[in-house]
């Protein structure tokens, strides 16, 4: 998957490491990822559900963000039925969510 300068494609980070554990069985041992403080998590994701882009997933950062089939747009769709300057989801920081 591909992400643009507007989307943030990092989870969520605590900046705490889980120790390691040793299963008794098979002598196999897990190991915690070490998570930083700094990452945002996104709050919401777009998800194409229909036409050439079905499937694709978009994170959205906490922005206003254009949709369409022109390049200058954050998310640009391929389908022949989207407009070229198709929509905008707005970000509304006080409730922390978007419209459109």
């Amino acid at each position: 998957m591909k992400f643009n300068k507007w989307v943030l494609p990092w989870a969520k980070r605590t900046g705490k490491a889980e120790q390691n554990m040793e299963t008794k069985e098979d002598d196999t041992k897990v190991f915690a990822r070490i998570k930083r403080a700094n990452a945002a998590q996104p709050a919401m994701a777009l998800v194409v559900v229909a036409g050439p882009d079905c499937g694709r997933e978009f994170l959205l950062a906490p922005m206003n963000v254009k949709i369409g089939r022109q390049a200058q747009n954050h998310i640009r769709l391929k389908d022949a039925k989207v407009s070229r300057e198709h929509a905008v989801l707005q970000y509304q920081a006080k409730k922390k969510d978007f419209s459109a």
